[in-house]
């Protein structure tokens, strides 16, 4: 599908809202897939590209190209706020953004705010194998428990603005194997409590490679 943009997938027609949104009814949801010709561009739309509210869960969102076009390399396509953000409450939300298998990672790029942003209370997210890059808002921002990070290339998010972080109300989230360079605050700011970082990668980012504001972590061995 083409959700935002032309059937070209290169120019914007965006729609109004988010490109897909999903509510408390919306389970057991596939959005995209690891075959070639499988995923979706979901771009250039003036809200979210993906939103997920209230009680949705266990959805899986994995090859699609979110405010890009088909190649993943075009530019001005972004979402107007967030590439993917899960709204949702203190539930166990059994959502997967990616994967570890070949093609199921997605391009998350160019949006107005974050990313990927977990604002809800929920637990149980696991981001995976992404490239989640040129975003204004930062890369990833967390506020679920137990949320796995791994794989992911995390890399060129806007002036200010963190690689990843951690807020003051996340536990117990696991970051390892990224790759988080060139961000334009710290690799990844920690805020909450509990956290495992380790095996990862920070170089060239304009704050802090792992800024342990307030928060705790575990463990970590990193580069």
């Amino acid at each position: 599908n083409r959700i935002g943009v032309d059937a070209t997938g290169t120019a914007k027609l965006p729609n109004g809202g988010y490109g897909i949104n999903g509510t408390e009814t919306s389970h057991a949801v596939v959005v995209g897939g690891s075959e070639p010709g499988a995923g979706n561009v979901i771009s250039g739309n003036d809200g979210r590209g993906i939103g997920l509210y209230q009680g949705a869960n266990d959805w899986t969102i994995h090859g699609n190209r979110i405010g890009v076009g088909p190649v993943g390399v075009e530019t001005d396509l972004g979402n107007g706020t967030e590439g993917i953000g899960l709204s949702v409450n203190p539930i166990e939300m059994r959502i997967r953004i990616g994967g570890e298998n070949a093609g199921e990672g997605n391009v998350i790029a160019w949006s107005g705010e974050a990313g990927v942003n977990c604002p809800g209370l929920g637990w149980a997210v696991e981001i995976v194998g992404n490239v989640i890059r040129n975003n204004v808002g930062g890369g990833i921002s967390l506020r679920t428990d137990d949320t796995t990070v791994a794989r992911n290339a995390v890399h060129d998010n806007g002036a200010g603005f963190d690689g990843i972080v951690l807020a003051t109300e996340a536990e117990n989230d696991k970051v390892f194997h990224n790759t988080v360079h060139g961000n334009g605050g710290d690799g990844v700011e920690v805020l909450g409590a509990g956290h495992t970082i380790r095996n990862n990668l920070f170089t060239g980012n304009a704050g802090y490679g792992i800024n342990l504001n307030g928060g705790t972590m575990t463990e970590s061995h990193n580069d």
